[in-house]
This record gives structure tokens, C-alpha cells and sequence, in this order.
């Protein structure tokens, strides 16, 4: 299997210009073999999936709202901070620890 040598060299040349390591080579190597043995296996781009906002889930935005407006007209920021640091809500979100000052800003 020597062609599978030249892939490995590639992905590594290709990885270093993307001033990666071995990880993105490896990864270059296997998705072009699942390609090859199966034309509709393209991998997909998850870039970017971890930067969603907590508040488009219109459940939690709704909730906190219910939250603030027990409060009375004057809130801040810490007031939902320490709303999503209750057990319960860490729970739900599936949070290990609570949300900065700027984010609940």
C-alpha cells in the first residue's frame, strides 16, 4: 500500500500549512479514503456549533424572562446569574459551572 504512504506525507504537508499537527492529517487521511470508497460520505463542517447562544432556545429566554419580571422593574446582571447558578437550572442547561458577569450582561 504505498499510495496510502503518499496520502499520509500529504495530509501532514497539507496539515502543516494549516499550521496543524498530526491530528488534521490523520483526519485529512481518513476522510479521503471514506470518500473514495463512498462518493456520498462527505464529512461535515460542525465549525462554529459550540457558539450558539443558550438564549435561542426559546424555552430558557422565556423562563428567564418569567424570572426578571418576579424580580420587579429593576434587575441586572446578576440577577441572572444567580437565577442559571440554582441547581435546578444547572441541571437542565447541563451546566457544570455558572455564566460570567459579561455573558449575563
Amino acid at each position: 500500500m504505498p499510495q496510502l504512504d503518499v496520502w499520509g506525507v500529504t495530509a501532514l504537508e497539507v496539515a502543516k500549512m494549516a499550521a496543524c499537527g498530526g491530528w488534521l492529517a490523520h483526519q485529512l487521511k481518513k476522510w479521503t479514503c471514506t470518500l473514495i470508497a463512498d462518493h456520498e460520505a462527505l464529512p461535515r463542517n460542525i465549525y462554529g456549533w459550540w457558539n450558539t447562544s443558550l438564549l435561542q432556545d426559546e424555552d430558557l429566554a422565556q423562563k428567564i424572562h418569567l424570572h426578571l419580571q418576579g424580580i420587579g422593574n429593576f434587575v441586572n446582571g446578576m440577577e441572572i446569574i444567580c437565577y442559571l447558578d440554582t441547581p435546578e437550572m444547572k441541571a437542565w442547561l447541563k451546566l457544570k459551572k455558572g455564566i460570567s458577569r459579561m455573558m449575563a450582561q
